[in-house]
């Protein structure tokens, strides 16, 4: 469902690789231990075990994104097109999950590499020096700009990235961009 959302809203490959079954969210860690179990199989378990369990009532909500696909797009991909789409999509999502660790490897040592200026309030790094980068690891540069200028806190989207692409392509001397955050790029 999520990696469907992801895919219909326009996700970018580092989306493509789905809900993590442990992840920092700020100060905490979020650990799923069950991300990967089927509600078949959790629900034959609990009620083979015989242990009670909730089943929270806006999951059937159609007004809810990922309920409608969970109830309907889902099942007529199945049945019209796909009969194995969960296990493509779950194929899918590990390919995802691949490309993106071997990126994050190589723009995380050309992170390292910037000369970056620590200015108030952000960071700065030459034009020029950005312009040089090859267009997957700039993306990945930008959006990590971003987030060691926020300590972290927040993220932006494809659109940001991409409105920070068309900044650096631009032949004018200068522009600007608001970020989330009250950031300006």
């Amino acid at each position: 469902e999520t990696l469907l959302m992801r895919i219909i809203r326009g996700s970018g490959l580092r989306g493509l690789t789905g809900i993590h079954p442990i992840r920092r969210q700020g100060r905490a860690i979020v650990i799923r231990p069950l991300l990967s179990c089927s509600k078949t199989e959790l629900l034959g378990y609990l009620k083979g075990e015989k242990i009670p369990f909730l089943v929270d009532p806006s999951n059937g909500d159609e007004i809810f994104t990922r309920n409608r696909i969970r109830a309907k797009l889902i099942p007529w991909i199945e049945k019209n097109l796909n009969g194995a789409v969960k296990e493509a999509l779950s194929d899918l999502q590990d390919s995802c999950e691949r490309a993106q660790n071997f990126l994050d490897g190589q723009a995380n040592k050309k992170f390292l590499s910037l000369p970056l200026k620590k200015k108030r309030g952000g960071v700065g790094v030459r034009v020029a020096v950005l312009k040089r980068l090859d267009r997957v690891i700039l993306c990945e540069i930008l959006w990590r700009l971003y987030s060691y200028a926020r300590a972290g806190a927040g993220a932006i989207t494809a659109v940001h990235r991409f409105g920070m692409e068309e900044l650096l392509a631009s032949s004018k001397s200068s522009g600007k961009l608001d970020l989330p955050g009250s950031m300006r790029a």
